[in-house]
């Protein structure tokens, strides 16, 4: 069989991402097609589909060449992330700058639960960012310098 290039249309796009459509062959019998992507300075990368739908709202990364690790999923987070800590082997802790608290992400899910500081800390919260996290449990507890708050998760 032959290979055919199909065209596509940018939709939205930032340094790092772009968002594009494009039309798929549908086959009756539902018969497996390749699509193969390249780009020059990346590894090319292949998928096995059967249906379009199996592409709606995918993620597809190109790997940059020569690099060591690979690109798995890409998650949002808050506005304006100033840092990320791993909690365990699962989970980040990343503190937000537009509201008040932290979201804990489950990488395995892309589940993410948001974390409010208790109401009578509420005023000190800004204080409390700026410690330094000195361990994060998997209980949720939450140690600094001088102060400790306990969360459920």
């Amino acid at each position: 069989m032959g290979e055919e290039i199909l065209p596509f249309k940018v939709l939205e796009m930032d340094k790092n991402i772009a968002l594009v459509e494009m039309a798929i062959p549908v086959y009756k019998d539902e018969k497996e097609i390749e699509l193969k992507l390249s780009s020059p300075g990346f590894q090319n990368s292949s998928y096995r589909i059967r249906k379009p739908e199996e592409l709606n709202e995918k993620l597809i990364a190109l790997d940059k060449e020569g690099i060591t690790h690979r690109f798995i999923s890409r998650f949002k987070t808050g506005f304006q992330p100033k840092s990320v800590r791993f909690i365990d082997n699962t989970r980040l802790a990343i503190p937000l700058l537009e509201d008040e608290g932290m979201d804990v992400l489950d990488i395995n899910s892309g589940q993410t639960v948001r974390l409010s500081p208790p109401e009578k800390y509420k005023k000190n919260w800004v204080l409390w960012k700026r410690f330094r996290f000195q361990s994060i449990t998997n209980f949720g507890s939450v140690r600094c310098r001088q102060m400790r708050f306990t969360f459920s998760i």
